[in-house]
């Protein structure tokens, strides 16, 4: 599992040839569920749907608790996004599909740690992520947010 810092999330934005959604939620503890039934919308009957919502639960959860987004009138934005007809080329040449789930937060003291222990009792959280998600990445910053986010792939096209 390859976690990077400061490395723009595959598929977000910039790529023209690539599908993208993303929808903002108000930052409360009840829009969670709806960011997952967005994510569920948009996945529905892929091989992606349940790692995917789960990935946003987790990062959302941690944007509400770690982050100003958690606070009076913040908010956190969900994206979602795919290469062009769902396909990338993968680091060992041959396709495979591929999606890409992030949350953005609204920033705040300190630097998300995506920090994934073997000896951790409990597997939920981003560990439990580490261990389906092809990377972990989070850019930004406490001053204009960060964008926490999981590249979900498999090594043949559906």
């Amino acid at each position: 599992m390859n976690v990077q810092y400061g490395v723009r999330a595959p598929w977000i934005g910039g790529d023209t040839s690539a599908l993208n959604w993303r929808r903002s939620f108000h930052g409360r503890v009840d829009e969670i569920g709806g960011a997952r039934d967005f994510v569920g919308f948009l996945l529905a009957n892929t091989r992606f749907a349940e790692q995917a919502e789960f990935a946003v639960s987790e990062f959302a959860g941690n944007a509400l608790r770690h982050t100003i987004s958690g606070q009076r009138g913040g908010w956190f934005c969900v994206h979602v996004g795919m290469g062009a007809n769902g396909m990338a080329i993968s680091d060992h040449g041959g396709p495979r599909a591929t999606v890409c789930v992030a949350v953005r937060d609204l920033g705040g003291s300190g630097i998300p740690a995506i920090e994934v222990r073997e000896d951790h009792e409990s597997r939920g959280g981003l560990a439990a992520i580490a261990e389906f998600a092809v990377t972990l990445g989070c850019d930004g910053s406490p001053q204009r947010g960060h964008l926490v986010w999981a590249e979900l792939g498999l090594p043949e096209a559906a």
